[in-house]
């Protein structure tokens, strides 16, 4: 696990997306809403907490079970993040947990390179289970 620094948190109908900063490089992660809450302390901007990361992109999913997708969404990566996508094991929803998440098994992740995009963008269609 390593200490990150909250840039930012935005959201979307399934997904939370933070921007967290280690040393120089920012790092894009990824973490599904929830309507449990646990007694963990919820992460905030302009917060520092350690977070134990996976990649998840550019590792690319099997997407052939469509019969199990529930739904999906859009995410756009940039350079700034070197145009990775990041789960964080230790997270759930927006709270810190001391048990690892399943939120891996939950997606499906297919790219689309979006080359009319500016700063060269890749799109990924995340399918959530």
């Amino acid at each position: 696990m390593s200490l990150f620094y909250i840039q930012s948190i935005d959201c979307n109908d399934f997904l939370y997306i933070i921007n967290a900063q280690r040393n120089d490089s920012i790092f894009q992660i990824i973490s599904m809403k929830n309507n449990i809450r646990s007694k963990s302390e919820d992460i905030v901007i302009k917060g520092k907490y350690y977070l134990d990361l996976k990649l998840v992109y550019p590792m690319i999913y099997n997407i052939e079970e469509k019969e199990s997708v529930i739904d999906s969404c859009f995410l756009s990566l940039n350079r700034k993040s070197h145009y990775s996508l990041y789960i964080a094991r230790n997270l759930d929803s927006l709270t810190l947990t001391e048990n690892e998440n399943n939120t891996e098994n939950k997606l499906a992740i297919y790219s689309i390179i979006c080359d009319a995009c500016k700063n060269k963008r890749i799109l990924l269609r995340l399918y959530i289970k």
